[in-house]
């Protein structure tokens, strides 16, 4: 039983680690349809990851509306995103458990 539990879990559920390397994808709409309902799932059990993908996503909004007289602000930059993104990493960590709430 506890093999057939193992070989589930790894099949149809993601860790908070490989959720936070989906991110990105994700939220572009790249994921495929079995990864993007693998992580939707994750994220519907796990609070902590729910979390870290709303400041995600808000920051990423923050990013394109730095400009508010701008009524369409250009794309960020590709440094710019990357500088954003890596100062989340820095200040704020991302899960490292599979905790669910």
């Amino acid at each position: 039983m506890a093999n057939f539990l193992t070989e589930w879990r790894r099949r149809w559920m993601l860790t908070c680690q490989e959720v936070n390397g989906f991110l990105e994808a994700y939220v572009d709409g790249r994921l495929d349809t079995t990864t993007k309902a693998q992580f939707e799932r994750h994220i519907n059990g796990c609070e902590t990851c729910r979390t870290y993908l709303q400041q995600y996503r808000a920051t990423i909004d923050l990013v394109k509306e730095a400009d508010p007289a701008n009524d369409h602000p250009p794309e960020p930059s590709d440094a710019l995103v990357d500088e954003t993104l890596s100062f989340l990493r820095d200040h704020y960590e991302p899960p490292t458990n599979n905790a669910s709430s």
